[in-house]
């Protein structure tokens, strides 16, 4: 009972039966289950970032409470500042807000389209402007997470491909161009590393450091991509 691995091993247990389960409620009882066996693992060994971890992307992506989600992320980050991974989840998380916020934009816009009263359109107008700026902010502070994973760890891929959509996203292209550099700096042989930065040279209307990316990611590309990177090319 007081070996660590055997509570983690049946939360890990419960969150994978709770995923395959149909039942709502059963999914939830399980998910609950998992909590309680993370909470006894946390017990045991305290400082272990990994189980923090693991408990706070349960409560974020299967129980739903952001809130219990980051209370463990940030004990994970208290133990070890230089693990990536608490970082990456934290700059989901903050990916997620930014998700709603801009889908709640997006249907202010679908229901501008049909509404005539001016007054009603002026509030709209304004909450539309309000969400845009909050949606901004979340990049911006995913942004950072997803800075210091890469700071952390430099072969942190997702962390590269995040950041430069957060960077298009806030209209900082030049950014977006130099995370995607230093991504197929490190990663040389990631064809779709090349394929991504040759978008962004093409967009800043780099024509000649686009076709040169565009070629790599051609030579590196698998033989079902080729057609679409040469008909870019």
């Amino acid at each position: 009972p007081l070996n660590t691995d055997h509570s983690a091993n049946l939360a890990r247990m419960w969150r994978q039966s709770g995923d395959i389960a149909s039942d709502a409620p059963v999914r939830r009882q399980r998910f609950e289950n998992s909590s309680k066996e993370y909470s006894v693992a946390t017990s045991l060994s305290p400082n272990n970032s990994q189980l923090w971890n693991e408990w706070g992307s349960l409560y974020l992506y299967s129980l739903g409470d952001s809130k219990s989600a980051i209370e463990k992320l940030d004990r994970s980050i208290a133990i070890d500042k230089f693990f990536d991974q608490t970082y990456l989840l934290r700059g989901d998380y903050l990916m997620q807000q930014a998700n709603q916020i801009e889908q709640q934009r997006q249907q202010i816009g679908r229901d501008l389209s049909t509404i005539t009263d001016t007054q009603r359109v002026e509030a709209l107008k304004a909450d539309q402007q309000r969400l845009e700026a909050e949606y901004k902010t979340r990049l911006s502070e995913a942004r950072i997470q997803f800075t210091q994973a890469i700071s952390v760890n430099k072969n942190s891929g997702q962390a590269y491909n995040v950041l430069t959509y957060i960077n298009q996203q806030l209209g900082d292209l030049n950014a977006a161009i130099q995370t995607a550099e230093r991504q197929v700096a490190q990663f040389p042989q990631d064809w779709n590393a090349h394929k991504n930065l040759m978008l962004l040279y093409n967009e800043a209307k780099q024509v000649d450091k686009a076709r040169a990316a565009g070629e790599i990611a051609l030579r590196l590309a698998p033989a079902e991509q080729q057609a679409s990177l040469q008909s870019f090319l």
